[in-house]
């Protein structure tokens, strides 16, 4: 299936959509996913759904077979039914159009989201990749450890800006990913973690008729993790 990217432009001096993050948020049961845009996997109330309406949906098997989810607005979030079977992976892609902020420095910047949740235990996922997408984080358990590996198409994306969102934790250290696109540090603590990369296209372009100085595209992962 042909991930098509629906657009919406963005042109603000103050932008909330700078610190913040498309994620994929499941439920207790792993029946149900939100999308939110937020700075954490969770709904921010004083954001609007309709900044991210616009985002494509779909769960992928162990097989990586792929299924197309409808998602239903809300203030603050969307929502999508997680098909029955065995997905193991949900993830989408957001085109969110040009911000010009002072986020940005002051000049405008095509922003694209691919975000990524696990649905139960992350090892299962690790073989799971998506396709047509230029940036996925990847899970990895290793000796009872969680790891994260950055990749783009079929190789390694290192030097992107990264930050993981340990479980209890306010706030993410920054970090960037290293020659094999691993991000620094491994981590035991129970919990959500919430992860998101970066990496900067300086090329300019134009999208619909507005220019924009180079292209920022992100990738996020939800993931729950139990100790071993």
């Amino acid at each position: 299936m042909k991930l098509h990217l629906a657009l919406v432009i963005v042109l603000s001096s103050a932008n909330a959509a700078l610190g913040h993050f498309v994620y994929i948020v499941p439920d207790a049961t792993g029946q149900e996913v939100r999308v939110v845009f937020s700075e954490i996997p969770a709904p921010d109330e004083k954001v609007s759904s309709e900044k991210i309406a616009a985002t494509q949906l779909f769960a992928l098997d162990a097989a990586g077979h792929r299924t197309p989810l409808k998602t239903v607005k809300f203030d603050h979030f969307l929502s999508a039914k997680v098909p029955a079977g065995s997905p193991v992976v949900v993830a989408g892609s957001t085109q969110y159009g040009i911000a010009n902020s002072k986020h940005t420095g002051d000049v405008p910047v095509q922003i694209k989201y691919f975000s990524k949740a696990v649905l139960g235990d992350p090892a299962r996922a690790s073989a799971v990749r998506l396709s047509r997408v230029p940036l996925e984080i990847v899970p990895l358990v290793r000796d009872g450890k969680l790891r994260f590996v950055v990749v783009s198409g079929d190789k390694s994306a290192a030097g992107a800006d990264c930050v993981v969102r340990v479980p209890g934790e306010d706030r993410g250290e920054r970090s960037k990913t290293d020659r094999d696109g691993q991000v620094p540090g491994q981590f035991d603590k129970p919990g959500r973690y919430g992860v998101w990369v970066r990496v900067v296209d300086p090329a300019p372009g134009e999208l619909q008729g507005v220019e924009y100085e180079k292209t920022h595209t992100y990738a996020t992962l939800t993931v729950d993790f139990l100790s071993r």
